[in-house]
C-alpha cells in the first residue's frame, strides 16, 4: 500500500512570496504634511526567510526603518519587523510584482501604508 500525504504551509508560502528585493514607491502616513517624495532607488528592502535588510537613502525622517538588518517573522499574512526601539507589525498583500504593507491590525485607520515594486533578480 502506498500512502501520499501533502500539506501546505501558508507561513512558508508567505515567506517565499516576500523573498527578494523590493523598491519602495509610496510611503503614506496620516499627518498634515505631504507624503515623502521617493525617487527610484531611495529605499529598498531585501527580504529572506529570517531577515530584512534595508537600504534607506531618503532624507525624510518619517521613512523608516533606517538602513540596517532586522529580524522578521512572517505568519498569517503579517510581517513583524523587530527593531531596537520598537517592533512594527504590517499586514501584507502581494499582487503580481506589487507589495502593499498596512501597519497594525485589521481595522486600524491611522497606520502607515507602504507600497513596493519587486525588482527583478539579475
Amino acid at each position: 500500500m502506498l500512502v501520499l500525504l501533502s500539506c501546505s504551509d501558508d507561513d512558508d508560502n508567505g515567506r517565499n512570496a516576500l523573498s527578494g528585493t523590493w523598491q519602495m514607491t509610496h510611503y503614506l502616513s496620516y499627518s498634515d504634511a505631504p507624503p515623502p517624495v521617493l525617487a527610484p532607488g531611495d529605499v529598498t528592502w531585501h527580504l529572506n526567510s529570517k531577515t530584512l535588510t534595508v537600504v534607506n537613502h531618503s532624507d525624510d525622517s518619517r521613512v523608516y526603518p533606517r538602513s540596517g538588518t532586522y529580524s522578521i517573522d512572517v505568519n498569517a499574512r503579517r510581517l513583524l519587523v523587530m527593531q531596537d526601539e520598537f517592533d512594527s507589525y504590517y499586514r501584507y498583500d502581494i499582487t503580481g510584482n506589487d507589495l502593499t504593507l498596512a501597519e497594525g491590525e485589521e481595522g486600524l485607520q491611522d497606520g502607515t501604508a507602504i507600497k513596493f515594486t519587486k525588482l527583478l533578480e539579475e
